[in-house]
């Protein structure tokens, strides 16, 4: 039996709602500010600074797939949803700070996971690449090698994309599974259903790790 030893530090909530899984929100962005974020211990909220939201530094950081003009609009993004919200504290010294917070509520649904799996997951700045794992991460942790999917399920519930023939949303998601795979977060296989007679291509899930290949 696993036990999982991982203090709140070592970990990251990452939320599983509709409202996370959209192309509204960049869920690269989110990681990122979450990985470098702090807690506070007495309202075991995590927060991170203002002054050290730098669009340039992330820009860079992030491979220079997100560009830093385009980031203050994501930003904006996530605390329009209240994914994030502008708060001020009270530091050590007693002096006041504007910080980024990451309010939750206890009956919201998300998934806690390592630290240093989500840093990982935000350095290969894949988009989606956060809601896509904790998507098939969940999905895995109740339903086991049980599930089956398609790159449309995906889309939609990852990408928050009603329509699904768009040839670019299904590059996306392959990119992100081929990461996955490729890295040991996820292992699948593919599977075939008849539906009126014709053969439909799915993937059968069967496994999702928490630590990355290198890390194991």
């Amino acid at each position: 039996m696993h036990v999982d030893l991982m203090t709140e530090e070592q970990k990251r909530r990452i939320p599983l709602d509709k409202k996370f899984m959209t192309k509204k929100i960049n869920d690269v962005l989110y990681g990122y500010l979450q990985v470098n974020s702090t807690l506070n211990t007495e309202t075991n909220i995590r927060y991170i600074k203002k002054d050290e939201v730098n669009f340039s530094e992330i820009e860079e950081d992030l491979k220079f797939v997100f560009k830093k003009r385009t980031l203050a609009n994501h930003l904006s993004n996530l605390i329009a949803y209240g994914f994030i919200t502008e708060d001020t504290m009270t530091d050590t010294y007693g002096e006041s700070m504007k910080v980024y917070t990451f309010p939750y509520n206890t009956d919201s649904i998300y998934k806690l996971i390592p630290i240093e799996t989500l840093r990982y997951l935000v350095d290969t700045a894949n988009p989606s690449v956060v809601s896509i794992y904790v998507y098939l991460l969940n999905k895995w942790e109740w339903k086991g090698n049980k599930y089956i999917f398609t790159e449309a399920e995906l889309i939609q519930n990852c990408l928050g994309v009603t329509s699904t023939s768009n040839s670019r949303d299904y590059i996306r998601v392959n990119n992100v599974l081929t990461c996955l795979a490729n890295n040991e977060l996820i292992e699948y296989k593919k599977v075939y259903s008849k539906k009126n007679g014709v053969p439909v291509k799915k993937k059968k899930l069967l496994k999702v790790s928490t630590t990355y290949k290198g890390k194991k």
